[in-house]
């Protein structure tokens, strides 16, 4: 009888996911379809944030040890959504590259309208920089006497196209240019209940310890808006096996085998796999026939992958791409030249932005400064 109920259970359980799945991807097309859902959420590691950036650390990884860690999705839920609570209006997520902040959006977007959710009071809606059409325009479409009622996410500020160099040029620099679009988005979305950005963390250069101060005056007559600055955690040693026991399954003996390889992979290149977005990509070196016995050899593999995705977020005509990739291919083998050569002069493997831009390559300013393959702190 007990096995009959906990099957029934499960089957139940296995029900409400896909419905909550396809309703999910019926609320967020365009933008999202039923597959990015579901892969987002049956390998989703609970996010946790902390309020320090972990590049403050060589290795990311390492930044578990000196900071506390909350959990990201109950904090918003339960304090920055809930209007009972003092809290800000305008929320930054910070990350580098394959954080998992696209991930984290979309699960917060299903929990907070999930039935259990007992503080679901507003309406929400989730929007990506990385839309080909207006995003602000897509914005607007939402109805003015829905606004002051829905919480608003906007997914990787970084990949905005308003934020690149135009065509005909506009004598701003980079970081000028950057400011403006920011000013004009929180204008656009200053009328909402609550609003969460995410980016990656090099685009707000010097700011970790530094609030974001926003041209909108508070409510309360007490100064200006600020941006409160939250940075996604790197996985720990647990939960890079627990994506691995999702990924490959407790008792699924058919997979045991690539289990095996890819904890061997982890425990041969700990440092790379604390980021999501690696260990996504780690089918790629399980699948193959190649034995990875150290982290160069896996590193490797991974940066080619790396470069695959951002030649194919960012360029979408083919030869385009394709020079793109053999571009930052061999910008990305000068840089870590250069680092090697300077380590004993600075007694650390860091480059700074201007030796950084100074290489001679076929890449942009913005696509050299703007290209986080790894790790980028505020001063390099």
């Amino acid at each position: 009888m007990e096995k009959i109920i906990e099957a029934l259970l499960n089957a139940i359980g296995f029900l409400y996911r896909r419905h909550q799945n396809l309703k999910a991807a019926s609320d967020l097309s365009p933008f999202f379809n039923y597959q990015d859902v579901k892969v987002k959420r049956d390998l989703f590691i609970e996010s946790k944030l902390q309020n320090n950036s972990p590049t403050r650390e060589d290795e990311p990884g390492f930044t578990h040890k000196y900071v506390v860690k909350e959990k990201l999705i109950p904090f918003f839920i339960k304090t920055a959504f809930n209007e009972k609570k003092v809290s800000d209006k305008f929320y930054l997520v910070l990350a580098d590259s394959g954080m998992g902040k696209t991930t984290f959006l979309i699960n917060l977007f299903v929990r907070y309208n999930s039935f259990f959710n007992l503080n679901r009071k507003y309406n929400i809606k989730l929007i990506p920089f990385g839309y080909k059409g207006d995003v602000i325009e897509k914005i607007k479409e939402i109805k003015k006497e829905e606004i002051k009622n829905t919480i608003l996410l906007l997914d990787a500020f970084d990949e905005y196209v308003k934020i690149l160099p135009p065509a005909k040029h506009d004598a701003l620099n980079d970081d000028e240019r950057f400011r403006k679009v920011l000013d004009e988005v929180i204008d656009t979305v200053q009328d909402f209940r609550e609003v969460v950005i995410t980016s990656r963390t090099q685009y707000f250069p010097g700011q970790e310890d530094r609030d974001y101060e926003l041209k909108i005056p508070r409510f309360d007559e007490k100064g200006f808006h600020k941006l409160a600055k939250l940075y996604l955690s790197p996985f720990d040693d647990s939960e890079i096996r627990s994506y691995l026991n999702k990924k490959y399954g407790v008792l699924k003996f058919w997979n045991r085998e690539k289990k095996q390889k890819a904890l061997e992979i982890v425990n041969n290149s700990p440092n790379l796999m604390v980021r999501p977005m690696l260990l996504n990509y780690i089918d790629l070196l399980v699948e193959d026939n190649q034995k990875y016995s150290n982290a160069y050899q896996i590193y490797e593999a991974l940066v080619y992958k790396w470069i695959e995705r951002e030649a194919d977020k960012r360029k979408p005509d083919k030869d385009d791409r394709d020079r793109f990739k053999n571009n930052l291919y061999c910008y990305s083998r000068q840089v870590a030249l250069k680092i090697y050569e300077k380590r004993k002069e600075i007694q650390n493997y860091q480059l700074t932005v201007a030796d950084a831009v100074t290489i001679e390559v076929k890449l942009e300013h913005y696509e050299m400064t703007g290209q986080s393959l790894l790790t980028r702190d505020i001063d390099t």
